[in-house]
């Protein structure tokens, strides 16, 4: 039963994908399922339901997703429509449950709608598809390559479960760390969400060590 969903949604993905991003789709489905069996066991079809549908409005026209979020009632900083390349996660949030409302739960529309600028709110099924969507083996520029090493090398010399979850903490400030670090070179604005999420995260290691 459960393949078949899986199944019926990559068949619907391959005509709505460009070959590129159709083969990352299905590469971040890999990564995810390898995470959830660290993670969430109980919950890797959910996780796999959520890695399709991630980039689901990501080849969308810029006006195309400015018309949905006005559709959705989705409001943007400026941040945003600077960078209108960040939009997908949040009209892709909308779009996958539209397409797939009987699947789409509000928790695999919440990971979507966060996976691009994070959140001060994410949970670790949240997290888990934030950090795929970097990890996943198709990604071969030198970034994600240090993102993927940097998990994948130290996840086996975590020995409990609480430094799993830290490591994956670590591997999200990383990753924006690097993503704020590239806006400000270019002189360009950092949304929000985005430096509430770090924020967030690493308030949560303040409280670890004291």
């Amino acid at each position: 039963m459960k393949s078949s969903v899986l199944e019926r949604i990559t068949e619907f993905l391959k005509g709505e994908m460009s070959e590129n991003r159709f083969s990352h789709t299905l590469g971040v489905k890999d990564e995810i399922t390898r995470m959830g069996e660290i993670y969430l066991q109980d919950e890797i079809f959910e996780l796999q339901i959520a890695a399709l549908l991630h980039d689901i409005t990501k080849e969308y026209s810029v006006k195309k997703q400015l018309q949905l979020c006005e559709r959705y009632g989705i409001m943007l900083d400026n941040g945003d429509l600077r960078s209108p390349q960040v939009i997908h996660s949040l009209t892709g949030a909308y779009v996958a449950y539209e397409k797939f409302p009987e699947l789409v739960t509000p928790k695999i529309a919440g990971a979507i709608y966060k996976h691009t600028l994070a959140s001060e709110d994410m949970s670790l099924f949240d997290k888990l598809l934030f950090v795929s969507d970097f990890t996943e083996s198709g990604r071969t520029n030198d970034f994600c390559v240090n993102v993927r090493n940097k998990f994948w090398q130290n996840i086996s010399k975590c020995a409990s479960y609480e430094e799993k979850v830290h490591l994956l903490d670590e591997i999200i400030i990383f990753s924006l760390d690097s993503t704020i670090s590239k806006l400000l070179k270019s002189n360009s604005l950092i949304s929000l969400r985005t430096v509430k999420a770090r924020n967030k995260i690493l308030e949560t290691f303040s409280s670890d060590t004291e």
